[in-house]
Order: C-alpha cells, then structure tokens, then sequence
C-alpha cells in the first residue's frame, strides 16, 4: 500500500549558520518521513536545498535541474563553489578574495543513490553538504578554502523514483528494503521486481556476460536493454558536459562499509589492469589513507569485495572512457554491517554520519591537482661528473646538469601524463610519452642565440615520482656561477588529459655548492697550463 503526503524537514537553512555542527548531525539523523521512519523526505529535502541556494548563493552556486526519471521526478544538481558577492561583505569572514578563476577550479561530483535503497547516502549527503555550508560561516579555514579552490557539484539523489516509492510504502518496511533498481516498468515483472540496476547500466563493458550483470528483466542485476536505456544513467551521461574539469566522481550508497573501484568487469581480484597500465596514485594513496578515517572500511574492486564481477559498471565507464577518477563508496560503519533498513536507527545514522564525514571532505580535497616539482640535483659539468656525459667546458660555454622530480600528493594519475615540458628562461625542452622508455635524445637543439638542449632524458618512474634529467648549455662571457643565475628560476609544465598545470618559479640548490669543486678543477688545470687563468667570485 502506498501513501501520499507533504511532510517538511525541521531542519532548516539558517540552522547551517547558527547551531553547532554537533547539533546538525543530530537533527539530519532524528528527521523522520510520513511514515515516521528515520528517513529524509524527499520533496521537503528538494524545498531544502532550494532554500540554500536562496540564502548563501556565494557558496551554493545554484540548483539545477538536471533532467527526469524515467517517472518524471526531476534529478538536480546542487553546485558549491565561492564567488564574492556583496553579501559576503555582511559575514565577517576575514579573507574575502577568490583562491582560483573558475575556469581554474577543478570539479568533484558527489551522486548519491544509484541504488533505490540507499536512503541514508542522502542523509549523509544532506550532512556533508551542510558541513560545507557551516564551516564557511563558522571561519573553519579548511573548508572555506576548499570551497575557493574546488566545484563541488552534489547529485542528493538519482533513483529518486524508488526512494520515494520507499518512502510511500505502509507496508511492513522489510518487504520493500531490497529494492535497489529504477521504476522502469517491465510487463513481465511484478511491482516490486520492474527496473533497470543503474549500476550495470553505464557504457563500459557493458553486457559483455551474464554474469556480471542479467539480462533477465525481473532480476535484482537487470542491465536494462542497452547503455545508457535508463533514463537516470543518460541524465548523468549529459550532466558530465557541463562539468568544468572534473577530476573525480564520488557515487554514494549506503548498503555496507566499502569502497568499490575499478576495474570490475574483469574476474581477477589482484585486478592486474589496474595495477599496470592504469594504476593511479589516486587509489593508492585512497588505499592508504582511507583506514585513517574509517578503520573498519573494506576497499577493493567487486570481484575482491564479492567474487564477483560487474559489467556496465559505473566506475569503469567513468575511469576507462572519461578518464576521471572514479570510486563508489558503501557509506557505512564497521558495527553495522549491510544495515537494512528495518535497523536504521537515528543513532546509527548519526554514528555513520560522524564516522565517515571527515573521510567526505578527504574525497573532495582529493580533486585537487596537488601535483608538485622540485629540482633535485642541480650541478655545473665538470669532467668528473659521469652524468655530464665527459663534457671538457671551455671557457664562456658552460653546461648544466638538472634533476627534475615531479610529485603528487592528489588525483593527478603520472602514469597518463600525456606531455612535460620544462620551462627555463628563454629555453624549452619537452618530451611525451613515448619518450618514457627511449632514454634519451642527444640531438642539440638551439632554442635560443644563447641557450641549448643538449641532452634530455627519462630517468626513472615510481609509483608517485617521476625523475627528468637534462643538460643545458649556455654560451655567455660571464662565469659559470653568473651564468647559472641568469638562466632564471625553473618552471615545469604538466599536460593532462587537455588540462595543463604550471608549476612556477622552482629554485635552483645553491650555486655556491659547486664553486669549490670548480677553483679545484680549474686550479689543476692551470698548473698544467692548458687553461685559460680566471678566477670564481
């Protein structure tokens, strides 16, 4: 039996600003639907977050609607990012000015609900939206930067029409709690058995077997007729043109305590694809740091997590095909289990909301290029420097020996880096890819009257490093000390998948490390009188 009927949040816009966070959590957790059970009332959280983008449209950006179910409920998009406004001026935030140009601002998209069941990924959405929201108007400089430095883009929910169906049911709860797809109607197939799983209906491998997804339509894992045949999957499909930069995808779901990532169609737990050519330092690091959040979380790919495969599977599509980072997280507690709906409890919704938040905000900072460079080794070519090839200087001609060390601490994948090019005064060497393991080019390249390419070269790739090597010479009258000065700082450029980073203004070590090594060589050379008297100041 289903029911129909308006029911209106307690929360309400202006507590985001006023009540401690700590008191937030405890009314998004003690909300109850028509039905009484601890669930957020889908049109009254719609009402909600409309409210939002009323009262802080410096940080809410907007509320947009991104298409329709396949029932006709509309799918929105709610956009964080700060812009200054003139209301900013009223808050007392005591930095005002913008961190990055939006074009600047790469993007992290947070789906919640695929499944029809994850009712409590909204509430945890609801949590982490309003966390942002608190934080900006409570001075909390984490968050606030995070907001000046990201697009946040949340979809609260995609499978809205079995959620609401859900939360119409007046029947015993248990009866409706495994309901995980969409209300696409199928004549064969009873009331609670019609629809398409959304998460084997994406464009990657899609219906490669019957095991990794069924094309029998009243099963659980119904791939629907083709990619993208559901109407929710082809909002978010369109949804990703419109999306500046995105960096990762954060899908939500609420039916255990796991993250899910590529790749999931393959029937290999060590999931060596993903190992070799496209492991990234995004799920690594995310392997890594995750326990520190939520120590009872589970991570793998499905066949790890369930020996199991899943073809048509949302995370490939988004990794293979689009080449952004893609993971799906089981937002969950390690006490709970697959916690049913018939067990949802306010505690437990408050106990996984308090547990899991800090790891929501990890996920969004992860969006963030986060790539950094250092020269390493910087040394001028002397005969007994091996890397300097044997090089006899002469005088007014001097080489340079530079180590680059490019790093990341964030998404960034340097196994797909597609170009690098380092950037030095009025020179320019680059290489790409295929460079990576052909050594060198000793080919001299005059890119200026008075500065050359000698030699570059790829030196060694680590799961998080990457080494470039090159030498540079520089033909002035000056000494080799004022001329490594007016070479000028270096830059490094990174091109990405199209996106392009610069990082600026690396300074060289000391210059005045080598001076010694250099009076020495050049005093032995003196003394047998084959070189030219000149002395280093």
């Amino acid at each position: 039996m289903l029911l129909s009927s308006a029911y209106c949040l307690t929360l309400t816009s202006e507590d985001l600003k006023n009540d401690s966070f700590t008191t937030l959590i405890k009314k998004i957790s003690e909300e109850v639907d028509s039905q009484g059970r601890n669930f957020l009332d889908w049109d009254s959280s719609v009402t909600f977050y409309q409210q939002l983008a009323i009262d802080y449209p410096y940080i809410v950006r907007e509320l947009k609607t991104l298409g329709t179910t396949e029932l006709g409920e509309n799918i929105y998009g709610l956009h964080m990012s700060y812009q200054y406004t003139s209301e900013v001026d009223d808050l007392g935030i005591s930095d005002r000015s913008e961190f990055l140009t939006d074009i600047a601002k790469p993007s992290i998209v947070i789906i919640g609900g695929h499944l029809g069941n994850s009712m409590v990924a909204h509430s945890f959405i609801m949590a982490l939206i309003s966390k942002l929201v608190h934080g900006f108007h409570n001075d909390n400089t984490k968050l606030i930067n995070l907001l000046k430095m990201r697009h946040i883009w949340f979809v609260p929910y995609l499978n809205i029409d079995t959620y609401k169906y859900i939360q119409s049911y007046t029947g015993s709860i248990s009866n409706v709690q495994n309901m995980l797809k969409s209300r696409k109607v199928q004549d064969t197939c009873n009331d609670l058995e019609i629809g398409v799983n959304l998460l084997n209906n994406y464009g990657d491998n899609w219906g490669i077997d019957n095991f990794g997804s069924s094309n029998v339509q009243c099963l659980s894992r119904y791939r629907g007729t083709a990619a993208f045949s559901a109407a929710e999957t082809t909002v978010i499909q369109n949804f990703f043109n419109s999306v500046n930069d995105p960096k990762v995808i954060l899908s939500l779901e609420s039916s255990g305590n796991y993250i899910k990532y590529p790749f999931n169609y393959q029937n290999d737990a060590s999931n060596p694809l993903l190992s070799s050519k496209y492991y990234s330092w995004f799920y690594t690091s995310l392997i890594r740091d995750v326990s520190e959040y939520n120590t009872g979380i589970r991570m793998g790919n499905y066949v790890s997590l369930f020996r199991l495969t899943n073809n048509g599977d949302n995370d490939d599509y988004f990794r293979n095909t689009k080449n952004i980072m893609s993971f799906t997280w089981n937002v969950g507690h390690s006490d709970y289990g697959t916690l049913a709906l018939s067990d949802t409890t306010a505690e437990k919704i408050s106990n996984i909301i308090s547990t899991n938040l800090d790891l929501g905000i990890y996920a969004i900072e992860k969006a963030g290029e986060q790539i950094t460079a250092t020269v390493r080794h910087f040394n001028v070519c002397i005969p007994t420097t091996e890397e300097c090839d044997g090089y006899e200087p002469s005088y007014g001609v001097w080489r340079y020996f530079v180590r680059i060390q490019v790093y990341n601490t964030g998404v960034m994948d340097l196994l797909t880096l597609s170009e690098v090019k380092f950037i030095l005064s009025n020179s320019l060497m680059s290489f790409d890819e295929s460079s990576y393991t052909s050594a060198t080019s000793t080919s001299r390249r005059s890119l200026s009257s008075a500065v050359s390419i000698v030699k570059t070269s790829f030196y060694s790739q680590e799961q998080d490093v990457i080494n470039y090597e090159a030498i540079i010479e520089h033909d002035t009258s000056d000494d080799p000390l004022k001329s490594a000065n007016s070479l000028g700082d270096l830059s490094v450029t990174l091109t990405y998948y199209g996106s392009t980073i610069t990082i600026k203004d690396l300074a060289f070590s000391s210059y005045d490390a080598y001076k010694d090594t250099l009076d020495e060589y050049y005093y032995s050379r003196m003394k047998r009188g084959t070189f030219v008297i000149f002395v280093l100041f």
